[in-house]
């Protein structure tokens, strides 16, 4: 929804400006879905992308392009030439490394199939990435796995992955860091990691689902989906400019193109760490120009939200023509900028009768009854104006000026109310 806002916002301002978002459909947790709604994969992923984007439009939200990663034309040659510039820059190679395998099925297990403490912080965390302190892990650096499903520790084997030695980019890092707005608490994450005296990132897994690569010097492993998504931006940026009738290449990214990403914490060192990385590999003549903003975790009830636990707020479930304005407002305004918020039924039916109908539709229904009575429905001139007239004006022009400032590009905050 920040997105969302963002680019309206953009386009009152006559800034060309689009929206950009997809489904992520070689995510590894779709075989843990797919397994548990008895279908396979693709048709798994398929499902759950066309609810993600009729949720979307539910809340008022269509993207100028939404990928759908299995299903759109060129999208898996042109990932593969992606991974392939990548792979030819000679920084990527197959390496033999340890890698955690279930011990009973022998199955390769990774990111949400394995837990543990995190390396970084010592909370328990899922593999390869801490939601806690948004540090990456390489899933064998956990301290006392164990498998999500079984509760079992995974037995530890030597695997070939293609992989990135990701501490020898920290100056690259550091250096897009300088040309995009980017929040303090992103750069102390960078420093964090770099701190790391090496950090070796593997880009292929074993798997059955997901898209293999054209190198044949790993057989059975697929491209990770995090570095796929590094692409997914391109690829979704071409796709748009072929109805925009632009010519912007994936392959060939611009350096006029102003990207801004909107995700949450648990995402930040995939966008702000990993990706500058890969695109200096990948198109090290171009130097992408992003502005990151973040959010914090969104709480229900006082916990995360949870899919599996169903602990959570189903769009179609609170979403209508009806409500859909009002559940955009309390939302803004407890979107979760540099802190966590929590969201609960009882605040938002407060703010809905207390806020909206109470002050905003009372106060609105009065000033159109007196204009209908005393006035035969048409607003009548101010005529000489008063010193409360003049005053009213000027606080007006207040909350504007700090409405443009939190809607605009140096400092994006729903939730930044002006106190004048």
């Amino acid at each position: 929804m920040g997105a969302d806002a963002y680019v309206r916002y953009q386009r009152m301002n006559g800034a060309r400006a689009w929206h950009l978002t997809g489904s992520d459909d070689f995510q590894s947790y779709v075989l843990g879905a797919a397994r548990r709604d008895g279908r396979g994969p693709a048709e798994t992923a398929a499902h759950y992308s066309a609810e993600i984007a009729e949720t979307l439009r539910l809340m008022d939200i269509v993207p100028d392009q939404y990928t759908v990663t299995n299903g759109d034309d060129g999208y898996r040659s042109g990932l593969r030439a992606f991974f392939s510039r990548v792979a030819a820059s000679g920084q990527v190679a197959p390496s033999e490394a340890p890698a955690l395998f279930d011990p009973d099925s022998g199955e390769y297990v990774y990111e949400g199939e394995v837990r543990g403490g995190c390396p970084g912080c010592g909370d328990t965390t899922g593999g390869n990435i801490c939601e806690e302190c948004g540090e990456p892990n390489v899933c064998t650096d956990l301290a006392d796995p164990r498998l999500s499903r079984s509760g079992k520790a995974p037995e530890a084997r030597p695997v070939r992955r293609f992989t990135l030695p990701l501490h020898k980019f920290a100056d690259d890092v550091a250096e897009h860091h300088r040309l995009g707005r980017v929040p303090a608490r992103l750069r102390e994450l960078a420093d964090r990691v770099f701190q790391r005296d090496g950090l070796d990132v593997p880009i292929t897994h074993p798997s059955r689902w997901g898209v293999a690569p054209q190198e044949n010097d790993v057989s059975g492993q697929v491209i990770w989906v995090w570095p796929e998504m590094a692409y997914g931006f391109l690829h979704g940026i071409e796709a748009l400019g072929r109805r925009a009738s632009e010519d912007w290449r994936a392959d060939a990214p611009d350096p006029d193109w102003k990207i801004v990403h909107f995700f949450g914490y648990d995402n930040s060192f995939y966008h702000a760490v990993l990706y500058p990385a890969l695109y200096r590999l990948a198109h090290p003549d171009w130097h992408p120009d992003i502005d990151y903003n973040v959010n914090e975790f969104y709480l229900l009830d006082g916990e995360k939200f949870s899919t599996s636990r169903r602990h959570a707020v189903w769009g179609k479930e609170i979403l209508s023509p009806e409500s859909v304005d009002a559940v955009r407002f309390f939302l803004a305004r407890t979107r979760p900028e540099g802190r966590r918020t929590n969201f609960t039924r009882d605040a938002y039916a407060a703010v809905l009768r207390d806020t909206l109908i109470g002050t905003w539709q009372t106060w609105l229904n009065d000033l159109g009854a007196r204009i209908a009575d005393h006035h035969d429905g048409r607003a009548p001139d101010a005529g000489v104006w008063t010193p409360e007239h003049t005053a009213f004006l000027d606080r007006l022009a207040v909350r504007r000026t700090a409405l443009a400032g939190a809607l605009g590009q140096d400092g994006f905050s729903s939730t930044a109310r002006p106190t004048s």
